[in-house]
This record gives C-alpha cells, sequence and structure tokens, in this order.
C-alpha cells in the first residue's frame, strides 16, 4: 500500500485530489521524479537524486533548470512535466 485515505462516512472525498495523487505516484514510479504540494501536470517536478547527470540530460533533452537547496548541501533539478496519464 503506497498511499492511505481514511475519511468518516460524513466527510465528502475530493476526487480531483485522488486522481491528483494517483497520477503523482505512477509518474514517480515510471520517470524517476517527485512532485510538490498540489502539483498538477504541467507544473515543474524535481528529477529524482538518484538520477546522474548524465542520465538526467538523455531524459530530458530539451532541458531542465537546477535550484540550490535551503540546506545548502547541493542542487536540485526541476523540470516541467506534462504527463498526467494514468496508467492502468
Amino acid at each position: 500500500v503506497v498511499l492511505s485515505f481514511l475519511y468518516p462516512s460524513t466527510t465528502g472525498r475530493n476526487m480531483d485530489e485522488v486522481v491528483r495523487v494517483l497520477e503523482s505516484l505512477q509518474n514517480a514510479k515510471h520517470h524517476k521524479i517527485a512532485t510538490p504540494a498540489n502539483w498538477k501536470p504541467g507544473d515543474d517536478v524535481v528529477i529524482s537524486p538518484t538520477v546522474s547527470q548524465e542520465e538526467a540530460q538523455k531524459m530530458f533533452p530539451q532541458g531542465y533548470k537546477t535550484k540550490d537547496l535551503p540546506s545548502q548541501k547541493g542542487t536540485c533539478a526541476l523540470q516541467m512535466f506534462e504527463h498526467g496519464a494514468i496508467y492502468i
């Protein structure tokens, strides 16, 4: 189980959030990315730190940008990511 939502029966569900989370989890698994809070397809994502510079250049030939981390322990790579399809 990767994710569990537990709502009381008296509380409505936000299906947009459920779909957003499913898209995020599947894209993270298939594309080695992480999505920030409130991410939507087309927004920037974080390229996994386990991806080398060479691999990132192959994965994102159109380029990507980097930002210094607040901890000052390096940089993170960001990429606009348009995928939003749910893989079944």
